[in-house]
């Protein structure tokens, strides 16, 4: 039975005069004229900062149609078959893809990527199911022109994560780039094809035939380097290759910032990261990943409202992934931008100069074992690049909606969720259970 995410919201400030009008008459005498002075009148308020307006809720309504709310897990391992010794080589998970069909049974998940490292042998695997797994795989990749000199011996290589809507595309990109790729058709591993050392230059060019082929990319930890826990923002940021299109317009790819579980520490300095780049003019999308090597769990949630095709392929989510029109965390998000005939959902670009409004949902809440339960107590903030300019507090049974007019020089807005019942020393404000990707400002 599936558990629903709960939305995360949050609302700008609008401020809203109210004009009196008086009447200047002149009074009469009340011995020889009736009283004729005109009564006061108030012009009518308009929407206070936060409240949603009926028209506000038809834009999410007309948006979101159709559409149903997924929750899953968009990083993990499993064991396959196992024809090679080693992680990269051969199986990399411990529990089978049978038992993973209980497991999201167990915890809810409707979707779940499983991305066995440099192989895609557990396509092949009579217990893959398209109606619940996500294709894809983890590689890695050594950049050996960053602007930090030393970074090739100080980090090792860094994973990425590639994710497809089918086994054809995954395997065409393969098979068109063997100066990247070395594939072994029997066992379905591949490698580098002795570029395991990479300029930054060509690593763009290896995402940007990966979205060409209809996939998406994604870093898995990026602060969590094979051990080494301390690399700087400036030496990150190098690292987020913002491809272009056609067009020349930047091309924005997943970010994951939730690791294994959205209190943990690693968690928070991703996301702390993540901020960072946003605030510096990055346009990265938030996503999440347990990135387990043991079993399925429902610790780092991608919240996502699919289509109706989603329901029987769940490769059809990553049309919305591809868009940033999804929530990294246990929460269902819907957030929409809207004025002059346009509406722009999250994970877009939007012009603000106009001032359009700003609405967001939010859902279900996914509610894990011994945390978040209905009687808690959250919070949903909504916030832009000078921080938070509306926020909430609804219980677990609320869905609230929220609304703000935008301003014109704010880079971005997006929405965070958090559970209030669960601050502590570490979390005084609420540990963070949900992440509303960025509508930015063009």
């Amino acid at each position: 039975m599936k558990k629903r995410f709960m939305k995360w919201g949050a609302v700008l400030l609008a401020v809203t005069l109210f004009v009196l009008s008086l009447s200047a008459c002149q009074r009469p005498s009340p011995a020889t004229e009736a009283d004729t002075t005109e009564p006061e009148t108030t012009a009518p308020a308009g929407p206070q900062p936060g409240e949603a307006t009926a028209e506000d809720r038809r834009m999410l309504d007309d948006l979101y149609a159709g559409r149903t709310l997924y929750q899953g897990e968009m990083h993990n391992h499993a064991k396959t078959y196992g024809r090679g010794p080693g992680a990269l080589l051969g199986d990399d998970g411990n529990t089978p893809l049978s038992d993973w069909k209980g497991q999201m049974k167990e915890y809810g998940l409707d979707f779940a990527a499983c991305l066995d490292h440099n192989q895609y042998d557990h396509f092949e695997h009579p217990d893959w199911d398209t109606r619940l797994f996500v294709y894809g795989s983890e590689a890695s990749v050594r950049i050996i022109d960053s602007n930090d000199q030393n970074y090739a011996q100080k980090h090792g290589q860094m994973h990425f994560d590639m994710i497809f809507r089918t086994e054809e595309d995954f395997v065409g990109l393969i098979n068109e780039h063997k100066n990247w790729f070395r594939y072994d058709e029997e066992t379905h591993i591949f490698s580098y094809n002795g570029l395991a050392a990479m300029k930054r230059a060509e690593f763009t060019a290896l995402i940007e035939a990966v979205y060409a082929a209809g996939g998406m990319v994604s870093l898995p930890h990026p602060m969590q380097n094979h051990g080494d826990d301390e690399i700087k923002l400036t030496d990150r940021y190098d690292l987020v290759f913002l491809p272009k299109d056609a067009d020349g317009n930047q091309i924005i790819y997943g970010f994951m910032t939730i690791t294994s579980k959205a209190d943990s520490a690693s968690s928070r300095k991703n996301h702390e990261t993540w901020v960072q780049l946003l605030n510096v003019g990055a346009k990265i999308y938030a996503a999440a990943g347990s990135d387990n090597h043991k079993d399925l769990n429902d610790l780092a949630l991608t919240s996502i409202y699919g289509t109706a095709e989603a329901e029987e392929d769940k490769g059809a989510l990553i049309e919305k992934l591809r868009c940033g029109d999804f929530a990294a965390g246990s929460v269902g998000i819907q957030m929409c931008a809207y004025g002059d005939g346009n509406k722009t959902a999250m994970g877009g670009i939007c012009d603000f100069s106009d001032n359009p409004r700003l609405v967001a949902r939010i859902g279900n809440i996914h509610y894990r074992t011994g945390t978040e339960d209905a009687s808690s107590t959250y919070r949903v903030d909504l916030l832009n690049d000078k921080g938070v300019v509306f926020s909430q507090e609804f219980t677990g049974e609320e869905r609230p909606v929220i609304a703000i007019d935008t301003e014109e020089k704010s880079a971005f807005y997006r929405v965070e969720v958090y559970d209030v019942t669960r601050a502590s020393e570490d979390w005084p404000q609420g540990v963070l259970i949900g992440i509303g990707n960025p509508i930015w400002n063009k």
